[in-house]
């Protein structure tokens, strides 16, 4: 089970992520192998008492779109997103991943969380400053009030990318976000998160990563580039903040 500092005094705030133990959660529209994610998702969702039908699940598209999940999405699938947010206790948002990056948000102040999947793609397309703008815009979200933790996913040792997509990092970032090794290019992936997030206000004491590359570490996560399987596999991130009843530790809700 993945653990940020950050989110360390906020016992009410659940989220993670799901690893190679827990199989694969992605859905594919065969009965069978559905059947089984299904099953491994409810399993991997038990761990912190919770059920299919407390989720909200973005159907991903890697154009950096965002959308607000309310109570009328419980249980449902969102469209054509890479991000979720939403203001309200005991609605729980989640994705898949196999390299793209999960990035977890928390306005400590509103209690307003979200979640995005940040594909290189959905980086370019401005993903992590439609998140902070939409909190800013439509919560109310003070920028030195959000916390943002970036999980693991494929870092630079091993996000080579061709000059065309080189261009279009150095573009938006700087040239800290660029990496050449004997005459090859690699992307560093959460250099480009951070960026983003304190070009929009964010502290930097106020960004965590956790430096794990699924590429590397074969055993602990899937990974889609270092596989290349004919059925992508992938880990399932969650966030969400539990309504706890006063007077009750909120440890207690979770096994």
């Amino acid at each position: 089970m993945i653990q940020l500092r950050i989110f360390k005094k906020f016992p009410n705030l659940i989220y993670g992520l799901s690893t190679k133990r827990d199989g694969s959660m992605r859905l594919i529209k065969q009965k069978e192998k559905d059947k089984k994610a299904f099953k491994n998702r409810q399993k991997f969702l038990s761990l912190f008492n919770l059920k299919t039908k407390d989720m909200v699940w973005a159907f991903l598209d890697h154009q950096g779109r965002v959308k607000i999940a309310t109570s009328k999405n419980r249980g449902q699938w969102i469209k054509n997103v890479d991000g979720l947010i939403t203001k309200e206790k005991n609605l729980f948002l989640s994705l898949t991943a196999a390299d793209c990056f999960p990035v977890f948000f928390f306005d400590q102040k509103k209690e307003i969380t979200g979640l995005a999947h940040a594909s290189w793609r959905a980086i370019i397309k401005g993903l992590i400053t439609r998140m902070i703008k939409i909190m800013k815009n439509k919560f109310l979200s003070q920028a030195k009030d959000v916390l943002i933790g970036i999980g693991p996913g494929i870092r630079s040792c091993h996000f080579e990318v061709k000059e065309d997509v080189a261009k279009k990092f150095l573009s938006r970032f700087s040239k800290k976000v660029l990496i050449k090794r004997k005459n090859r290019l690699f992307i560093d992936l959460p250099m480009a998160i951070k960026l983003e997030a304190v070009k929009n206000g964010i502290l930097a004491k106020n960004i965590e990563e956790i430096k794990e590359c699924t590429y590397c570490l074969k055993n602990k996560y899937f990974s889609y580039r270092r596989d290349k399987p004919k059925q992508m596999k992938t880990m399932m991130a969650l966030i969400g903040l539990r309504n706890v009843p006063q007077g009750t530790n909120p440890r207690f809700w979770l096994k």
